[in-house]
């Protein structure tokens, strides 16, 4: 498990991540997620979540407001993170 700072949110195609429980969209909106927040990554050894090849786990979490896990591919964690993104 690994921090990582928010960098960019716009090389996210966020109606990929959005389903009925979830829309990124509307907490982008809300700003439970802004450029600058900590989040923790984890890769398949970690994540309580199934990953597939090169994808990592996300957890959103904002004191009592936001906690959200979610997979992202490695190309989405260099968008959010920076180019240099390495786990």
């Amino acid at each position: 498990m690994k921090k990582f700072t928010i960098c960019d949110l716009d090389g996210v195609n966020w109606d990929d991540h959005c389903d009925d429980s979830v829309n990124f969209d509307d907490l982008i909106k809300q700003e439970l997620i802004v450029v600058g927040d900590l989040v923790t990554v984890e890769d398949q050894a970690d994540c309580p979540l199934p990953l597939r090849e090169n994808q990592f786990c996300i957890t959103f979490s904002k004191e009592n407001e936001l906690f959200l896990e979610e997979p992202f591919t490695q190309e989405e964690c260099k968008s959010l993170f920076g180019s240099d993104f390495i786990y």
